[in-house]
């Protein structure tokens, strides 16, 4: 009974869990983040291998401990040889079963222990206020908490053995990281180390990291352990108390600099008092110049208008008239012939006279309807604008001599009677320009639209206006133009150089936008 006690006494011992301080050591089959995780929490469990010893123990010494009372109860003959080894075998296998029993249920509490123990810290691991993670020897995780991941925005199957940490640095930091790293795996522990990381998204997490190195028993590095903060707002209430101390700072400059301050305001007062004489006169100036040049275009417009009705005049006088008058006088001959009955009749020759009748009449028609025509072309009322813009182009080109090439990328230029009129008559006085000053052998006019409406552009090939030419004052016909293209809304644009021809651009809405009471501004310079 002592040996049993005392076996009792031994026994309840085993089972008292005893770990003494050990070196980090990876074991067969143990996952690198298993063992990561391991760093950051605390195993009670003890080893299998306590377990199995015990188990080897009692199962030594408990047939001694039989055998002995086998033993005892035959020498003072309680039983017979056979019934002892029989007792010995049944009491050998209740008390071992028995043991078996107690150490399966201690072990599967202490497993049960073991995984909420675990779960705990996992779950302390995964939802602390900062963030954790582990890195193996080539920098790669190991291990993250989803603390960390939620400011990254990555997932646990992006980071964990896929990216390293220099993954997420900026391209210029991750050499000088790589050399920390190095450092850091010699030297066992960095502290308050800033780091600018890249989220998924591509914004910038600023963070200050804590790391530790865990050995082996070898002293080999087997992982990291590090802590990691998210500075954001301790960053920006850096940035704030800079940018106050920068106010401040300012503010005291501005209060020390009072005086010189008021007397600079003095003299941009007076600059300005200068500026504002400056200005009034020269838009006094600008006002009278634009007088004049509206009495000048009011004078060319007359001037053109009466040449116009001269020419007009000139042109049915000596034209029509002679031919009218010629017409007469034939039909004064038929006339007369018909009514001398004493004389015979011939009829061929009032067939003749008759013919030369016709072609008068037909050359006054013709007559009529060019004249018609340059006061108002028919195809205008009749086709609409594009259609009217390619009559003149070719009439431009049979009466000049200058190649002249039409494009249109519109069907129909939208536009009211009016103002279709008007940008007609620019592009004949942009034609007429061409002919008499370009010099040119070749024209070409396109007809788009664009965000702004309608886009005229006629360029040539000829000498090219200069710019102090297309911003004279007294070139009436520029004016009148820029004048018709204001009041349509719009507005015309007049570049060349000298040798590489001219290009002249109108643009104007399809749609009237100017305001019934808008008119030419005086003050306006062409």
């Amino acid at each position: 009974m002592h040996l049993l006690d005392a076996f009792h006494r031994s026994g309840s011992s085993w089972f008292r869990p005893k770990r003494l301080p050990q070196p980090v050591s990876r074991p067969e089959g143990t996952a690198p983040k298993n063992l990561a995780i391991r760093g950051f929490t605390r195993d009670s469990t003890p080893p299998m291998s306590d377990s199995i010893g015990k188990l080897f123990l009692c199962a030594i010494l408990l047939p001694i401990a039989l055998g002995y009372l086998r033993w005892l109860g035959e020498k003072h003959g309680l039983y017979g040889s056979q019934t002892g080894i029989a007792l010995m075998i049944l009491a050998w296998i209740a008390i071992f079963s028995a043991v078996l029993s107690l150490h399966f249920r201690s072990l599967r509490r202490r497993e049960a222990e073991r995984r909420l123990a675990e779960e705990v810290w996992r779950d302390l691991f995964d939802h602390a206020s900062c963030g954790y993670h582990s890195l193996d020897s080539e920098g790669t995780f190991l291990n993250v908490n989803e603390t960390e991941l939620k400011w990254l925005g990555y997932g646990r199957d992006e980071l964990i053995g896929k990216k390293t940490f220099f993954d997420l640095l900026r391209p210029q930091d991750r050499e000088a990281t790589r050399r920390r790293f190095a450092a850091f795996k010699e030297s066992g522990s960095v502290k308050e180390l800033e780091f600018d990381l890249i989220r998924k998204d591509g914004t910038v997490l600023p963070v200050l990291l804590n790391s530790t190195a865990v050995r082996d028993s070898r002293g080999r590095y087997l992982f990291s352990r590090s802590t990691v903060f998210d500075v954001t707002e301790h960053r920006r209430m850096e940035t704030e108390l800079r940018e106050a101390r920068e106010n401040l700072e300012a503010t005291v400059r501005e209060r020390t600099a009072e005086l010189s301050d008021a007397n600079l305001e003095l003299q941009k007062l007076l600059a300005v008092h200068r500026r504002t004489e400056a200005l009034l006169r020269g838009r006094e100036a600008q006002l009278n110049r634009s007088k004049e040049n509206l009495r000048r275009l009011t004078a060319h417009l007359n001037k053109v208008r009466e040449a116009e009705r001269a020419r007009i005049s000139r042109e049915i006088h000596d034209e029509l008239g002679q031919q009218l008058t010629g017409l007469k006088m034939d039909l004064c001959w038929i006339q007369a012939k018909l009514r001398r009955r004493e004389e015979p009749y011939d009829p061929s020759a009032c067939a003749d006279k008759l013919g030369e009748v016709v072609h008068l009449v037909d050359a006054t028609i013709d007559k009529v309807r060019r004249i018609a025509t340059e006061l108002r072309p028919g195809v205008l009322d009749d086709l609409g604008l594009i259609a009217a813009m390619e009559w003149q182009a070719q009439d431009f080109e049979k009466r000049s001599g200058i190649a002249c090439a039409f494009f249109s990328e519109l069907k129909d230029a939208s536009l009211d009677t009016d103002r279709a009129t008007e940008v007609f008559r620019i592009f004949q006085e942009i034609l007429t320009n061409v002919a008499r000053h370009a010099q040119a052998s070749r024209v070409e006019v396109r007809l788009a639209t664009d965000r702004e409406g309608l886009l005229l552009e006629v360029r040539d090939d000829g000498r090219g206006i200069t710019a102090e030419e297309s911003s004279h004052s007294k070139s009436l016909g520029l004016l009148g133009m820029r004048e018709r293209a204001y009041l349509l809304g719009g507005s015309f644009e007049l570049e060349g150089r000298a040798g590489a021809g001219t290009r002249a651009l109108l643009r104007v809405p399809l749609a009237s936008t100017a305001p019934p009471e808008r008119r030419w501004d005086p003050s306006c310079e062409f």
